[in-house]
């Protein structure tokens, strides 16, 4: 057994060193070097050996990486510009986006280099070149910039468009005055044939002209039938454009009508959406679906909003506030009745809801309110008994307060156990813990505002003493001055017994002890019109006399001035007047107020409770008035189209046009057409697989008829070899002659 045990470590030790091994020779060696000076640097970055070039850059990144400043070297870094190694260009690319900023001159002298590269042939360093080209924050060349993404937003390779669509949001920063040319590009990006492309789009028309729907309309359904192809990240974007789009381009659904076509299309790529792998991509995708009205029956979103409330925390804490905010309605547009269908689906699956180790205080709060909306009569046992056990035997005591806070607001909704939350919660206000207390007396004060119960008001009365936090003793003295009939046989002595202690209450509780013995005094002498404060001898009256002695030395104002206002009340306390101003009801604040957002669902700013730069607040419906005709929908985008032989241009091969960069236009931007020996052209640029297939069956045809004609066809073709060789002499001399000219004009 030792032999055993001791050869499985060996064996272990053994792996574990080979791989170390393995590790220390393919791991870039970034930090290696941690020596160089600035002259060795500056040696290395000027050697002609791309191993010394691309080891200094190395070092200078990782440099870079851990905060230091290497600007010092940036004039030696920009001769890297022109190396053919791709591992060099982009990291000289990546110190150029760091410092070219603070070096707007020399930062110029590599924009011609980039610019070059936007004519490789490779479409990866088009579109790095592109990349690198739009995040320089140099003023001065947001006129290249904007001509680079007029030359790749046609682009025969889908990653330099979407680095074009990207793009477009930075030369925008630059020189906002190019707008309404942007917005053209935006547009040419919309009609793309590929998903990746419109998410970037999307991106910067919600930067650019967000409220601009004339440019969504052609593109519309494509972006509607390309959302489930589009990664995670462009679906949300998509989703919020799509849900601005609709409420002002829609009439809002109704029950009982059917919907507009447009929106069943909508309907149908967000319910794709709910089975994301991606928690963002599917509370966007309910909390659109919510705000559209497009679903009714919150059965379709049960399984979704499950999978969400069991992910991660940071997950689980955005879906329970969207969820909060959807139950309390206090978000515009969610209607009654998918609110009471959402809860009637999620009360089955309360356990969802219970406490974990893992909770933050936030997610525990949410989730305890989310409780006291999904209690119905066939769980309200389950559910309470939970709370019970948070509220007294939790070890933190702010989760206790919250569960005393849920217990109040459960207490109306759970007739069969409504005295037995009402004990409970009496109990807890002879506790220690203050939280716990004070949310313990909120809890009656909400209750019994609207609900008095003589023996639970004069139970208060009775454990007055008991109750050591001053926030519960206000409010018992609150709950006993509304409440004077109910106790007025022990409102005398409890009056006696506030009074002991006036002097070291604060002054929450001397407030509301001067208005109960106020409120006391005019409801006894109410009836008696020959009462005179200063003459009476009946115990409360000697007892108010006291109390205003008490107060004419404490030093608040508020309370002083406070006192001498309401002794005034009662010397004539059977006016009508001073009936009015003391007896009248007063209402207490709700433990829970709905707080009505503007903030749209499942956004940043509904999570922080402020706006933040960059959120856009959903709209309101649109009238009948304002809806656009709605054959705008109907257009076929161009790009659509199939390609027709008019729409080639028939370049010869080897000529190029100027480009908008002043270069040669590369090959990809122009449609060559080579002509066979038939005069048939011959699409190089982007052709159909059919086209493809079609092209190179027809040209093994052609060969098949050449070598059929056999020696009599090169027996021709050498006579008229010296005819051809001199017809070309005169046509390249002429041509070069031609050349001349036009260089010297």
């Amino acid at each position: 057994m030792n032999l055993s045990n001791s050869s499985f470590f060996s064996t272990l030790s053994g792996l574990a060193s080979n791989a170390k091994e393995i590790a220390k020779a393919t791991t870039n060696s970034f930090y290696t070097h941690r020596d160089y000076d600035s002259s060795h640097l500056t040696k290395l970055l000027s050697s002609s050996s791309t191993a010394n070039n691309l080891e200094a850059l190395q070092f200078i990144i990782s440099r870079m990486a851990a905060g230091e400043d290497m600007s010092s070297h940036f004039t030696d870094i920009i001769k890297l510009f022109a190396s053919n190694n791709d591992e060099i260009r982009r990291l000289v690319y990546a110190y150029l986006l760091q410092y070219a900023e603070f070096n707007p001159d020399l930062a110029l002298l590599s924009i011609n280099t980039v610019q070059k590269s936007l004519n490789d042939k490779d479409p990866k360093i088009r579109a790095r070149a592109l990349r690198v080209m739009s995040s320089i924050r140099v003023p001065a060349i947001h006129g290249i910039v904007l001509l680079a993404i007029q030359q790749c937003v046609n682009d025969s390779s889908v990653a330099v468009r979407r680095e074009a669509a990207i793009a477009i949001p930075k030369c925008y920063s630059l020189d906002p005055s190019v707008g309404p040319k942007l917005r053209e590009h935006i547009a040419t990006c919309l009609l793309d044939s590929n998903a990746e492309v419109i998410g970037p789009a999307l991106a910067s028309f919600n930067e650019l002209c967000p409220n601009d729907y004339e440019i969504i309309h052609p593109a519309y359904r494509r972006i509607c039938t390309l959302l489930p192809q589009m990664n995670h990240w462009d679906k949300c974007i998509a989703m919020r454009v799509l849900v601005r789009y609709a409420r002002r381009n829609f009439l809002q659904p109704q029950p009982d009508e059917p919907l507009d076509r447009d929106l069943v299309l909508l309907k149908n790529a967000m319910l794709s959406a709910l089975y994301s792998n991606l928690p963002s991509t599917i509370l966007t995708s309910i909390n659109n679906l919510i705000c559209l009205n497009l679903v009714q029956d919150a059965s379709e979103l049960v399984q979704p909003i499950l999978f969400l409330l069991s992910n991660s925390n940071t997950a689980k804490l955005i879906t329970l506030q969207n969820l909060y905010q959807i139950l309390t309605q206090s978000i515009n547009g969610v209607s009654a009745a998918f609110t009471e269908s959402l809860r009637d689906v999620l009360a089955p699956h309360f356990r969802l809801l219970f406490l974990l180790v893992s909770d933050t205080d936030e997610v525990i709060r949410l989730k305890l309110m989310l409780l006291t909306k999904v209690i119905k009569p066939t769980n309200q046992s389950l559910i309470l008994s939970e709370m019970f056990y948070y509220a007294l035997r939790h070890d933190s005591q702010t989760v206790q307060s919250y569960a005393v806070k849920a217990i109040g607001l459960c207490v109306l909704q759970v007739n069969d156990m409504m005295d037995t939350c009402l004990n409970a919660i009496l109990h807890m206000l002879t506790g220690k813990n203050e939280q716990r207390v004070r949310e313990a007396a909120d809890a009656l004060s909400a209750f019994l505002d609207t609900n008095a119960d003589r023996k639970y008001v004069q139970y208060l009365c009775a454990i007055y003493k008991e109750v050591s936090l001053g926030h519960a003793r206000a409010v018992i003295l609150f709950l006993a001055s509304k409440n004077l009939d109910m106790v007025l046989d022990l409102a005398p002595d409890l009056l006696r017994v506030a009074l002991q202690t006036f002097t070291e209450e604060p002054e929450e509780v001397k407030h509301s002890i001067l208005y109960f013995a106020t409120r006391l005094l005019i409801h006894t002498h109410q009836e008696s019109y020959s009462y005179d404060i200063n003459t009476g001898t009946d115990p409360i009256t000697l007892m108010y006399k006291y109390l205003q002695n008490l107060i004419r030395f404490d030093a608040s104002y508020d309370l002083r001035d406070r006192a001498l206002y309401y002794f005034e009340l009662a010397r004539t306390p059977y006016t009508d007047f001073s009936k009015q101003i003391v007896l009248q009801t007063q209402q207490t604040e709700t433990t829970e107020a709905a707080e009505e957002t503007q903030f749209a669902l499942s956004s940043t700013s509904l999570v922080l409770k402020k706006s933040i730069r960059g959120h856009t607040a959903v709209p309101e419906w649109a009238t009948a008035d304002e809806l656009p005709n709605p054959n705008v929908r109907d257009v076929e985008p161009p790009s659509l189209r199939p390609l027709e032989v008019e729409d080639i241009v028939l370049t010869p091969k080897g000529v190029g046009t100027p480009s908008p960069l002043g270069m040669q236009n590369p090959s990809h931007l122009v449609q060559l057409v080579e002509t066979s020996s038939q005069g048939r052209p011959r699409i190089v640029g982007r052709q159909t697989l059919d086209e493809f297939y079609q092209s190179s069956s027809e040209d093994e045809q052609e060969e098949e008829a050449e070598t059929d004609e056999g020696s009599t066809e090169s027996e021709t073709e050498s006579e008229t070899e010296s005819e051809s060789d001199s017809d070309s002499a005169s046509t390249s001399a002429s041509e070069y002659t031609e050349e001349e000219e036009a260089e010297s004009a």
